[in-house]
């Protein structure tokens, strides 16, 4: 293997890469067996954008029911059929303002203007719904088309819908702003969060500011979305959360780090020590959903 024969073996610490199963499989994942191949156990650097995303999708699924894409950047489902024709819709001046979450991360003007288009549109839009207030020139803003492989675009387009005359009713409405309120009120503000404060030391904040975010929707949303976060939970591993402890800023929770690597080394625990590679399951305990919800 290069890895060994360059002697990078020796001084190997940490594995990264997004959160497909190819890389992240407990059993037959990438990132799994360069750890069996190097002898101990690496931090896993799990991209906390990719696993934002994920929940977003699962969501669409659940609500937009018939939801799956097809070819060209096309999707089925009632609403996701219209995300083409999102920007030819007329604004609607009385459009319901959604605000049952904490505020977005505050970025200055000089960070906002060097933001992508699709980037800064996400970042005044979700503004916008949240405060029921949309200038004109926001609205007139040309975004980006659906791209399979690119869910920003994706949901961008649900927060056009949701400030112009979409024309939907019953199901499909209550549907459009279970994913529209999810979006302005979770999946942004997480990602903001974390393309902020993106160093891996606080990646187990990231978990807990989605689980705070999520709470707040919901019980439906909740219960859609809850079984991908706990799939997706690399950073809720116990050295993680150790890691962001000692690594704080805020002397109290250094102390708590602390603390807890003492307790465990004086402890009877034989594992204390122990680096051979383990299985890395996330699935948590039932309790978690309804600490969650509660």
């Amino acid at each position: 293997m290069c890895v060994k024969s360059k002697g990078i073996d020796k001084s190997s610490q940490a594995i990264g890469g997004d959160s497909t199963n190819v890389n992240t499989g407990w059993e037959g994942g990438a990132m799994h067996w360069v750890e069996i191949k190097l002898g101990p156990k690496l931090n896993w650097f799990v991209c906390a954008l990719h696993t934002n995303e994920l929940m977003l999708q699962h969501l669409m699924t659940a609500l937009d029911h018939g939801w799956k894409t097809l070819s060209n950047n096309k999707w089925t489902g009632n609403i996701g059929k219209m995300l083409d024709s999102a920007t030819e819709l007329e604004i609607d001046p009385s459009f319901s303002k959604l605000s049952i979450g904490q505020p977005l991360i505050s970025l200055s003007d000089s960070v906002v203007k060097d933001l992508s288009t699709d980037q800064a549109y996400a970042y005044r839009i979700t503004q916008a719904i949240k405060k029921g207030e949309l200038s004109i020139d926001l609205a007139l803003l040309e975004i980006s088309p659906v791209s399979h492989s690119r869910w920003l675009t994706t949901a961008n387009r649900f927060c056009r819908m949701w400030v112009f005359k979409h024309g939907l009713k019953g199901k499909n409405l209550k549907n459009l702003r279970l994913i529209a309120e999810y979006i302005v009120d979770v999946y942004y503000p997480c990602w903001f969060y974390i393309k902020v404060k993106h160093c891996w030391v606080v990646g187990s904040r990231h978990v807990l500011i989605q689980l705070q975010q999520v709470r707040q929707q919901n019980k439906a949303v909740v219960d859609d979305v809850l079984p991908t976060i706990k799939r997706s939970a690399w950073y809720a591993f116990s050295e993680m959360i150790i890691q962001t402890l000692v690594c704080s800023d805020d002397a109290e929770e250094r102390q708590a780090g602390v603390q807890k690597i003492l307790a465990m080394r004086e402890g009877d625990d034989d594992r204390l020590g122990d680096l051979s590679v383990r299985p890395r399951k996330t699935t948590l305990s039932t309790p978690m959903r309804h600490h969650c919800y509660s």
